[in-house]
C-alpha cells in the first residue's frame, strides 16, 4: 500500500559488513539492490548496468572488483 505516493521497500542486509557498507554507498547514488537466490543483484539509476554481489564471495578481491564495477558505471 502506498502512503503519500511514496513506497519504501527495505531490502535484506548482506551478511558481510563490508559488502553491506558498499551497497549502502551505492544506494545513496541511486543504485537499487534486490535479493536473488544466493546473491544480490544491483542496477544503476539508468537501469543499464548490472552488478551481482554473491552472499559467499569466492576470493578476497571480490569486494574490490564489485566496487570498481559500480564506480565504472557511466550512468
Amino acid at each position: 500500500m502506498l502512503l503519500g505516493g511514496c513506497a519504501s521497500v527495505v531490502r535484506p542486509r548482506h551478511q558481510k559488513n563490508d559488502y553491506e557498507q558498499m551497497m549502502k554507498r551505492a544506494e545513496k547514488n541511486g543504485w537499487v539492490f534486490e535479493r536473488k537466490a544466493k546473491k544480490f543483484q544491483g542496477r544503476c539509476p539508468a537501469g543499464r548496468c548490472l552488478v551481482t554481489i554473491p552472499l559467499t564471495p569466492s576470493s578476497q578481491r571480490t569486494l574490490a572488483n564489485r566496487q570498481s564495477d559500480i564506480d565504472r558505471c557511466p550512468h
